[in-house]
């Protein structure tokens, strides 16, 4: 097979926080996609393909495009030529404008703007309401908010520099030396977190309205600096892998500096109904998160005057979800209700389960039982009356990115039959089950595990994600795939693919 074509990246993450994220950039592609069930995640397409709509239609991609890229809000489509013209087309209104002459870099893209870099190595900031363009100069690392065009981003002069979405004009927050680490930027462009690391030392940073205050200085370079914002943004918790303290930065209030006792377990910070950044801060009254105990973690109940009280202890949190919490001990897997801080009604599901996780809506526990060499039976039990169904008696089962359930809760994503291939990458049957109806579909074979436009880590849309489907490698040994698009059937978007 010749090799000619753009290599894919599929990011596997949470998150992670993950995030409505194109990064391209020398000619890769990552994916990621939207957490909201209700959106679906961002296309990007090769000439000749189509690019899907919600109504049903598709748009296609121009003749001499690298690619192109449509917005999550499907309102915007943006095309990179192979000429280094750089293209935005208003989807609505049936506009187009002209970006750029010499684009060499589509670094990131919103509803509402996107980044690029121009051969001189200026990076532009662009709002697609007015095709307004502003040059950012030269930069070395940059990070949008995740619902705006918010930027905290790190130039060539060592300055760190913010440029909240409705400002034509960078705030200097910093000035750094060696190296840095830039983390997070509210939407409004009023907090941000950096990390700067220098002589085998890095502190974290965090600016509020332009004023800079460094939360702690950790004795290592690897500082796994991870920030989470509630729904609404007026709540901040910052965290790091290598301190036994967090920060909770309140909207109008004093930054709080928590004392956990444990270092920080990288996890979600939930509250009783779920994910933090899934609510608003009003509807918050406590915060759980897991820290690093003697052989697993411990949960820590965190009120919002700072004050930390550990509610379990040597467990493997599972995940919190409406009103329940689900977790390991060992082998055992228990559910319980949470609520102001308070478990009770305790239940053991299983004595020999593991990679369990919870339904977004509370309802399910979904696990797998007696794993044995990456391979067991997956079950889904009901938490209201403790019924529990066998999803699938030979499931592929070496994480928990190994099944996924769908946003509303109403759909298990699993694979069988996995093998190995090149660079420690797997395909195997897809498959998805139905908890209203308790029916197994087969969605396809030969499979790419982790090459599901979610990277089968929350955000599968039950009738709406893409995939690799694997062909081969050629003689230089990539692997080669057939990129497919699934709504309830599959599409072919692209015939033949690297994948990397």
């Amino acid at each position: 097979m010749e090799n000619n074509k753009l290599k894919i990246y599929f990011r596997h993450g949470a998150a992670m926080i993950l995030a409505l994220l194109i990064l391209i950039s020398c000619g890769s592609i990552a994916f990621a996609v939207d957490t909201e069930p209700e959106k679906d995640h961002i296309f990007a397409a090769y000439p000749g393909d189509k690019l899907p709509l919600y109504d049903g239609g598709f748009v296609d991609v121009d003749e001499g495009a690298i690619f192109a890229v449509i917005t999550r809000d499907r309102n915007y489509l943006v095309t990179w030529f192979d000429d280094g013209r750089l293209i935005l087309r208003d989807l609505k209104n049936d506009r187009e404008a002209l970006l750029s002459e010499d684009c060499t870099s589509l670094v990131d893209v919103r509803d509402g703007g996107l980044l690029y870099t121009n051969g001189e190595g200026n990076s532009y900031r662009v709002l697609f309401e007015n095709a307004s363009r502003l040059n950012l100069g030269k930069t070395l690392k940059m990070k949008l908010a995740e619902n705006s065009m918010s930027l905290l981003y790190a130039d060539a002069y060592d300055n760190v520099l913010a440029l909240p979405e409705n400002e034509k004009e960078p705030t200097v927050l910093s000035v750094w030396d060696r190296e840095i680490s830039i983390d997070a930027i509210s939407d409004n462009g009023e907090l941000a977190v950096w990390t700067e690391i220098k002589g085998g030392k890095s502190s974290i940073c965090m600016s509020d309205s332009g004023k800079k205050t460094v939360l702690t200085e950790l004795d290592s370079k690897y500082c796994g600096t991870w920030v989470q914002f509630s729904a609404d943004e007026k709540l901040m918790l910052v965290a790091s892998n290598y301190s036994d303290r967090m920060w909770l930065k309140q909207s109008g209030k004093m930054l709080k500096h928590v004392y956990l006792g444990d270092e920080a377990w990288h996890d979600d910070f939930y509250c009783d109904e779920g994910s933090v950044e899934n609510f608003n801060a009003e509807d918050i009254d406590y915060v759980y998160a897991s820290g690093e105990a003697e052989l697993y973690n411990n949960v820590l109940r965190l009120r919002m005057n700072g004050h930390v009280k550990p509610i379990l202890e040597e467990v493997l949190l599972c995940g919190i979800a409406g009103g329940r919490i689900l977790y390991l001990t060992e082998d055992d897997l228990y559910a319980a209700t949470i609520k102001e801080g308070e478990i009770s009604g305790e239940k053991k599901l299983s004595d020999n389960a593991s990679l369990a996780r919870i339904s977004p809506d509370g309802e399910y526990a979904c696990y797998f039982e007696d794993l044995d060499d990456s391979v067991g039976r997956l079950v889904c039990c009901s938490l209201k009356d403790g019924n529990c169904v066998t999803v699938a008696e030979n499931a592929a089962g070496l994480s928990k990115h190994y099944f996924e359930v769908s946003p509303d809760g109403k759909s298990i994503f699993f694979y069988k039959d996995a093998k190995y291939i090149e660079n420690m990458e797997e395909y195997a049957e897809l498959w998805m089950w139905s908890r209203d109806d308790k029916e197994v579909k087969l969605i396809d074979q030969e499979v790419i595990i982790g090459s599901l436009s979610s990277g089968l880590v929350e955000g599968v849309e039950r009738d709406n994600f893409s995939y690799v489907k694997y062909l081969g490698t050629d003689a230089e040994g990539n692997i080669i795939g057939t990129f497919m698009y699934y709504d309830g059937e599959t599409t072919v978007i692209d015939d033949e693919i690297i994948y990397g």
